[in-house]
This record gives structure tokens, C-alpha cells and sequence, in this order.
């Protein structure tokens, strides 16, 4: 595994976890929708049906997964970080941790470095990346202990 795939796990990470929040808001803007519609009715002639019921499921085991993931983002954030503060160049170390870690655009990252972005997104990840596998992972025996 390389430097940029063992630390692209946490944008994956962040992007799973990206996707289900949009999923979570669908199905509770839908269960509110459907409670909406019913409670329009007199509560004599509410007609209760298995949607709503269906999207709070939904919406409950999303929200589990969702908890899953951040925990395991969690976890694999604060490894990772450690990790990435080993490199000598504090430079390179602030630019992986931003971009990976805290999941910034390169647009934020360079401005968090006072680079510009075309040089941070460019050739500064490059030596970044060297340098993490080269210093970190070549020398860290449970770095890649960590599948995700």
C-alpha cells in the first residue's frame, strides 16, 4: 500500500460519511412529509399506512451506520495523525493532515500553509507523500495494520 492510498482510507471515510448524511436528511425530510400528510386528517379518520414506519427504520439504521463510520473515522484520524507528525517537515506534515485528516480543499489547504494552491496541490503533496511513506511508513511496523 502506498503513502496516498493508506491515507486516502480518510477521504474515503469522509466521503461515505458525506453520502449518508444526505441519505439521512432524504428519509427524515420523506418520514416528515408522510406525518405531515396524516396529521392533516382528524384523528378519527387517520389512516395510518407502513411508510412512515419504513422510513424511520431507514432512517434509524442510517443513522447507526453513520455513527459507525464516524467512530471509525475516528479512531483511524487520530492514527493517522500521529502518524503523519513523525515527518521531519512540518510543512509536509500540516499540508497531509489538513488535506487528509481534516478532509480541507486544496484551496484551504494552501492558505492554511501560506503556499499557493497549484504548488501545495502539486508538488508539495508529491514530496509530502514521499517523505510519509519514505519516513513513517518504511519504518512503522503496524502502520498498514489498519484496513478500512
Amino acid at each position: 500500500m502506498t503513502a496516498k492510498e493508506y491515507l486516502q482510507q480518510l477521504t474515503n471515510l469522509h466521503l461515505r460519511i458525506a453520502a449518508i448524511e444526505g441519505v439521512i436528511a432524504e428519509y427524515y425530510e420523506k418520514a416528515q412529509g408522510t406525518a405531515a400528510g396524516c396529521s392533516e386528517l382528524p384523528p378519527s379518520v387517520m389512516v395510518t399506512d407502513n411508510r412512515t414506519e419504513d422510513r424511520l427504520i431507514k432512517l434509524a439504521e442510517s443513522s447507526e451506520k453513520l455513527q459507525e463510520l464516524c467512530d471509525e473515522l475516528e479512531v483511524f484520524a487520530y492514527k493517522a495523525t500521529i502518524e503523519i507528525n513523525r515527518l521531519k517537515n512540518s510543512t509536509y506534515a500540516a499540508l497531509l493532515i489538513n488535506k487528509y485528516v481534516r478532509n480541507r480543499t486544496w484551496e484551504q489547504v494552501a492558505e492554511d500553509i501560506g503556499l499557493n494552491t497549484d504548488y501545495t496541490k502539486g508538488e508539495l503533496h508529491s514530496k509530502a507523500l514521499a517523505a510519509f511513506e519514505r519516513e513513517v511508513m518504511n519504518t512503522s511496523q503496524n502502520l498498514l495494520a489498519f484496513p478500512c
